[in-house]
């Protein structure tokens, strides 16, 4: 995905990170035990009618020397009712010697509330959007543990939240963009996304 890797650590690592993150994803459909409940007696995954699907689509969001934002969308279907979309995100910081990976809550200054800030700025774009859990009050919160699905880049933040997690599975996909504007004090001035940030306020 990365040319030049060979002479730089931090692309080297970037590239470790996507193919980690690829075949992580696809070894959760090998790995899955047969169905032992399964009315078939002759369930098996490795018979040739028994057939799965598994795409992966690793998109970069943003690209600078100092840091990638990328998001894998990852499809499955194993039969059933329906396919599951999932998404995974890296966020790395890099420099020649090597890349750091980053999580949302090092972005931001200890103290500050970012939680409630962002939760907030969330569930008022979803429910005005009408995802279904948010507009039924059957979500009122994101937990900062259900943040961790993002993207960075100069517009602001984006959150993924999959299918079943604001609404019903025929809503599919919510994604949130939470401007840079909507984080003004709450960013670490020292963190890995600062640059960007500052920039967007025009600092």
């Amino acid at each position: 995905m990365f040319a030049g890797v060979a002479r730089h650590g931090g692309l080297q690592d970037a590239q470790a990170a996507v193919d980690d993150e690829v075949w992580t994803a696809a070894a959760s459909i090998w790995n899955d035990p047969a169905d032992t409940f399964s009315e078939d007696e002759e369930f098996d995954p490795e018979a040739p009618w028994w057939t799965w699907e598994h795409f992966s689509v690793v998109t970069i969001r943003y690209y600078s020397s100092s840091l990638i934002s990328m998001v894998n969308e990852v499809y499955q279907f194993t039969g059933g009712a329906h396919g599951m979309t999932l998404h995974t995100s890296m966020n790395l910081t890099v420099g020649k010697n090597g890349a750091i990976a980053f999580t949302i809550d090092e972005m931001f200054k200890k103290g500050t509330g970012w939680e409630k800030a962002i939760s907030d700025y969330v569930i008022r774009d979803l429910k005005a959007r009408g995802a279904d859990w948010v507009v039924s009050g059957e979500v009122r919160e994101v937990p900062s543990e259900r943040m961790n699905r993002f993207t960075v880049s100069p517009a602001g933040i984006d959150l993924i939240f999959g299918p079943y997690e604001m609404g019903s599975y025929a809503q599919g996909t919510w994604m949130v963009l939470v401007p840079w504007s909507a984080c003004s004090g709450l960013v670490d001035p020292a963190g890995p996304v600062a640059v960007i940030a500052e920039a967007a306020s025009g600092r």
